[in-house]
């Protein structure tokens, strides 16, 4: 019985790390010629200042919904904004007229969206990332 509390105590303790270990990464479809991209190069295609990949290929960003902590912490560490600059910045560009900000989904569909095209380009919790996309940052 004790061998039996020591192995399941054991277990969630690995599932513990497994879950901490988890982070947010970005993804284009498995279909895009695009392998890795620079942190900058990502920011600016999520802060509508490139409107394509390296390759010139057409970059379109499919953001998170504002509820998700994915989010907060995509753009903490990829574009170095919070939701509540990052809100202002798209509020300008959107007055100026020299763009809009992204589109925005719930996470699960991220994946979905971005796979069914290679022009799209998302970010996800990495459990979420499947054969149908692939990463091309871990920031």
């Amino acid at each position: 019985m004790k061998k039996l509390l020591t192995l399941c105590v054991g277990s969630l303790l690995l599932a513990g790390v497994t879950v901490a270990n988890a982070g947010v990464v970005v993804i284009v479809s498995a279909d895009s010629s695009v392998d890795y991209l620079e942190k900058a190069d990502v920011s600016d295609i999520f802060l509508a200042k490139k409107s394509s990949f390296p390759g010139g290929a057409s970059a379109v960003p499919v953001d998170q919904t504002e509820s998700s902590a994915d989010r907060e912490t995509f753009h903490e560490l990829v574009t170095g904004m919070s939701g509540r600059q990052l809100q202002s910045y798209f509020s300008r560009l959107v007055f100026s007229g020299k763009g809009e900000p992204p589109k925005e989904v719930e996470g699960a569909e991220v994946v979905s969206l971005v796979a069914s095209d290679p022009s799209l380009i998302g970010y996800v919790d990495s459990s979420l990332v499947d054969d149908s996309v692939k990463v091309v940052l871990t920031p």
